[in-house]
């Protein structure tokens, strides 16, 4: 869970529950007892008295209501969202009885704060509003402290200013009133708003005087929270620094007097807490042996709790340090501990964080490629081809995890691998396709490719943030027709990706290149790459896939396929018209038999009636589709409404036990933001979460006539009936370079947005 969160809430509720005692005599000493649990960090206990004290029989309409603001707040510290949220809405009845506006008021702050933790941002931020409207005339504890959670769901929302400036009022108006608790945890908010800024001297001069809040004399477990809070955002700051040493002591003074209370208290989490952040703060100093030793504590403190979000830090960080003692081997063995704990953990902790995306790329992300990195290591020490080899190959499954990661986390589904398929090497399935993975790690990239059995690998000494730029650059100058400043990038990228592995492909008469993308790599379509002389499509069929073990590739049956086109040309809900849709679809049931539903027959439910009913191994979707940061961003316009990806999903899947799979999803008027990964990750994952053997899609908005005579071309390749058959890579490469060929389409814009995502046969 986000420490942050964890100190907010202990604050809330310190603020105000001694008063509830006093509204009824009956009940007093469990409320009492629960209260002294939750300040002490014993959350479980105090869950245990709440729920006791809610079982009473005729207990008073506002000490209940106090009750369950208790019992939210706890559940809300233990990762149960779900159940604080139930908690809340059972006592709606109790909080109209009480008829008491400052309980109305903590009632919605509260629910605000849960919807926060459950990733309900939208809902959150209504919520913390309404609050704030109404404790504007409150007393200033209850309206400080609103407006440090509004400050949270504005930050969660991206609104960073507004964030700022909430946190700066709350933080006054607690100072103002002598609320040191809550100037303390808006200070830390605050401070934390101000690092993501890159406000360097902002955040010094709130670090300083949250120092100062906190009192030595009179230690708190929200206290200690937050003194663990500002040692880890001035030790974000402080590398930057050039007066690192009056840092480290100031910091090392913080975590002394966290770890003197987790001590006094018993309390092991804590304790595991504090000697991890020494050992961080070791680390930092290069004392590796100091750094071990305070991490294998944190760790045993962990194991006595169970803690496995704990623990998968403190093996990681181990892992850290066995890396710098250059122990290669010790250190994945650490690692892959570290991700053993954070597997049955990581729904819990990306809910509880303000933002799952950045917890993902900061939290997660980070220990599979410490892994990668140290596995490639060992190749490197490896003295046989054999041990080299079996390196390279547990780099790539560990590739492959973090691929199947990334997509439980971008779709918030465990299950949303449950399809994997068994990892068939390619070249044993078509001997003319190698696979390439480009791994961006922070200081280099790293290139693997397996060809005929083999991996081949090659390091290019380009650092994470140059690839993401260019990459960046290409997608952005690609989409202006009228230039070729794409062509730099275009060539740049070619000579980091390709070309270094180019003797590999040639000599083994590769014909289609299959890649995992990584990062901002996803944003471009490898096609375009260019040699300085022609494009990476004249030579190669190019496809991408979000991971190999999430594809499995099969050829096209032997029988015709049958498909489901639809689609709108007409312009409904604000978006343009598409006028080539009617044709595009016209040409394509020429061609293919099909069933077709366009304009006012392409209603929801008549797509779900045919999808449910038909037998279609081909669904082709010429109509407005976005495909944003997450699932719930994501749809395919019909005429009378729209289709989310989860829709989507639910239909095709619908008839999976019918005579065959849909072997192609084909959305022709695709389009997702530029450099926004998540949305390329999830037209990467369309496929996959589908249940659609393949999928073909647009990176952007393609002209209208344009598309229409690509996917004309592109369905002639795949229904010809020759001598062998024709893939699905090779009629899109086709179309592709017919397109090329054409002076009024040459230019990429026209023909590179085209992706081929998963089975390529």
């Amino acid at each position: 869970m986000s420490k942050i969160l964890a100190i907010r809430c202990a604050i809330l509720l310190s603020a105000f529950l001694a008063a509830a005692a006093q509204a009824d005599e009956r009940g007093t000493e469990n409320f009492e007892r629960a209260t002294l649990h939750f300040r002490s960090g014993a959350f479980e206990q105090a869950i245990a008295e709440w729920r006791e004290l809610l079982s009473s029989d005729g207990l008073d309409p506002r000490l209940e209501v106090r009750t369950r603001l208790g019992l939210a707040a706890a559940c809300q510290q233990m990762g149960l969202y779900e159940q604080g949220l139930q908690a809340l809405r059972t006592g709606e009845r109790s909080l109209q009885e009480a008829a008491d506006r400052s309980l109305s008021i903590r009632y919605q702050q509260q629910f605000g704060n849960l919807l926060i933790a459950n990733q309900q941002p939208r809902e959150a931020l209504a919520a913390l509003n309404a609050a704030a409207a109404a404790s504007e005339t409150a007393e200033p504890a209850v309206h400080a402290s609103v407006l440090n959670d509004l400050g949270n769901a504005l930050a969660v929302g991206g609104y960073l200013s507004a964030a700022i400036d909430a946190h700066q009022r709350s933080l006054e108006l607690a100072r103002s009133s002598s609320l040191d608790a809550l100037a303390l945890a808006s200070s830390v908010n605050l401070a934390r708003l101000q690092l993501r800024a890159n406000d360097s001297r902002a955040v010094q001069s709130t670090l300083t005087a949250a120092a100062e809040l906190a009192d030595p004399m009179r230690p708190s477990f929200e206290q200690t929270m937050a003194l663990i809070a500002l040692s880890d955002i001035e030790r974000s700051v402080g590398r930057a620094a050039a007066d690192e040493p009056p840092r480290v002591i100031k910091r090392a003074d913080w975590l002394r007097r966290a770890e003197s209370f987790a001590t006094a208290q018993g309390d092991v989490r804590l304790r595991s807490l504090v000697y991890g952040q020494q050992a961080n703060d070791r680390l930092d100093q290069r004392d590796l042996a100091g750094a071990e030793r305070l991490t294998r504590q944190a760790l045993f403190f962990a194991a006595q709790e169970r803690a496995d979000d704990l623990a998968y830090r403190w093996h990681w960080q181990l892992g850290r340090v066995y890396r710098e003692q250059l122990n290669s081997s010790a250190a994945v063995a650490e690692l892959e501990a570290a991700l053993r704990s954070l597997g049955p953990v990581r729904p819990e902790l990306r809910n509880g964080y303000r933002d799952s995306m950045e917890f993902f790329s900061s939290e997660v992300k980070p220990v599979y490629l410490d892994l990668v990195d140290a596995l490639l290591h060992l190749a490197d020490a490896a003295r046989a081809e054999p041990q080299q080899q079996e390196m390279l190959g547990k780099a790539l499954d560990t590739v492959e995890r973090l691929k199947s990661a990334e997509l439980q986390d971008y779709f918030r589904d465990e299950c949303v691998v449950a399809q994997e398929a068994q990892a068939t090497p390619v070249d044993r399935i078509a001997h003319d396709a190698a696979v390439l993975y480009p791994i961006v790690l922070p200081d280099r990239l790293e290139l693997l490719v397996r060809v005929n059995g083999r991996f081949h690998r090659r390091t290019v000494r380009i650092d994470q943030a140059a690839v993401a730029d260019n990459a960046v650059r290409l997608r952005e100058l690609i989409q202006d027709r009228d230039s070729e400043r794409f062509l730099p990038y275009a060539q740049r990228l070619y000579r980091w990706l390709v070309a270094p592995v180019r003797a590999e492909l040639d000599a083994a008469s590769i014909r289609t290149v299959v890649v995992v993308p990584d990062g901002a790599l996803r944003l471009i379509p490898f096609s375009v790459l260019h040699d300085g002389t022609r494009y990476l499509i004249a030579d190669y069929a190019v496809v991408v896939t979000p991971s190999l073990t999430l594809t499995a590739p099969q050829p096209l049956g032997a029988s015709r396929l049958q498909a489901l086109l639809a689609g709108v040309s007409h312009s409904v809900q604000g978006f343009a018209p598409l006028p080539n849709v009617s044709a595009e679809l016209a040409t394509i049931q020429s061609q293919i038999e099909s069933k077709v539903l366009v304009n006012d027959d392409y209603t929801t439910t008549k797509v779900a009636a045919a999808l449910t009913r038909g037998d279609y191994g081909i669904v082709h979707m010429a109509t407005h589709s976005v495909v944003g940061e997450t699932p719930a961003d994501s749809f395919l316009l019909t005429y009378d409404g729209r289709l989310t990806m989860t829709d989507l999903e639910q239909l095709l899947r619908a008839g999976q036990f019918r005579k065959q799979p849909v072997e192609l999803l084909t959305l022709s008027a695709c389009e997702t933001a530029i450099g926004d990964e998540r949305a390329a990750l999830g037209l990467a994952g369309i496929a996959v979460r589908s249940g659609a053997r393949s999928a073909l899609a647009t990176l952007w908005r393609v002209s209208d006539p344009a598309a229409a005579s690509l996917m004309n071309r592109f369905y002639q390749q795949l229904s010809a009936r020759g001598a062998s058959p024709v893939t699905k890579a090779s009629a899109l490469q086709a179309a592709q370079r017919s397109l090329l060929a054409d002076p009024a389409t040459e230019h990429p814009v026209h023909w590179a947005a085209f992706v081929l995502i998963g089975n390529w046969l």
